[in-house]
């Protein structure tokens, strides 16, 4: 459904396929009861971004990227790759390259999900980025 607002017919069932065909979405569907909090707010995002296409909204914008930092949170890997993936759709949408007033009120919505994390960092020595950052021997 969102594909087909996005852009058409054929972006729709091309998103519906990967969604049907990804393990994630059979392992996610396959309990009564998910613990993962990840895929409702994935559903949010994707209304967002769609409502920034339609309408430009500061609170929206801030919301967007509070949500995108926190789908980071909740799993690196995952959030790493789907702000990627809202990144680009997000020029695509926009079908332009410069940075506009939305764009900075995203990353300050992001920068405010991280603002916990930065802090514990700076608090501790950069405890975790250290030890990111060591190798393992042995």
């Amino acid at each position: 459904f969102l594909g087909k607002i996005i852009s058409g017919k054929i972006l729709g069932l091309l998103i519906a396929s990967f969604i049907s065909l990804s393990a994630v979405t059979v392992g996610i569907s396959s309990q009564i009861w998910n613990p993962n909090i990840t895929p409702p707010l994935i559903v949010i995002v994707l209304i967002l971004l769609i409502n920034l296409h339609n309408k430009k909204s500061v609170w929206k914008s801030i919301f967007l990227g509070f949500l995108l930092g926190l789908i980071f949170d909740l799993e690196i890997v995952f959030g790493t790759l789907f702000l990627a993936g809202v990144i680009v759709s997000y020029i695509w949408i926009l079908k332009r390259k410069s940075i506009n007033y939305n764009s900075v009120y995203i990353v300050l919505g992001l920068l405010a999900s991280l603002i916990p994390r930065i802090l514990f960092e700076i608090r501790h020595n950069f405890v975790m980025t250290k030890s990111f950052f060591i190798e393992k021997k042995g």
